[in-house]
């Protein structure tokens, strides 16, 4: 089973997290989406990765660094495995276009990118 992990800024904020507890008060069919998309993604997240399962609403972004996107309603939640133990949430946004922008895959690799060196100089650490 895969760990799900938010990504945090060098201040400790969780964009993701944020937006999940607003859209549990807020949305609550949106955050139900997610909640269930989290669980399929710990339960068989390796299964998804290896294609082994397909779905509409996971899917791996082309031409990126492993980038996935999670499709809740309008909502889009980009994120990347980690060590074949950890699935780390990196940035949220409403998509308001057809692709994906490239802002936002790039924030995506950028953290993904910030989390792996900060794992590789503290591999105990665990959240975050």
């Amino acid at each position: 089973m895969l760990e799900i992990l938010y990504y945090a800024d060098s201040r400790g904020c969780q964009p993701v997290l944020d937006w999940v507890k607003e859209m549990k008060k807020y949305e609550p069919a949106v955050w139900r989406k997610f909640y269930q998309l989290q669980i399929m993604l710990m339960e068989n997240g390796q299964l998804i990765q290896q294609g082994k399962i397909k779905r509409d609403d996971i899917k791996k972004l082309k031409g990126t660094d492993d980038i996935w996107q999670l499709r809740v309603k309008d909502d889009r939640v980009l994120c990347f495995y980690y060590a074949n133990e950890a699935i780390v949430f990196t940035n949220h946004f409403r998509k308001k276009q057809n692709s994906t922008p490239q802002s936002e895959i790039d924030r995506a690799e950028n953290r993904k990118e910030e989390y792996e060196a900060k794992k590789s100089l503290n591999p105990t650490q665990s959240n975050s």
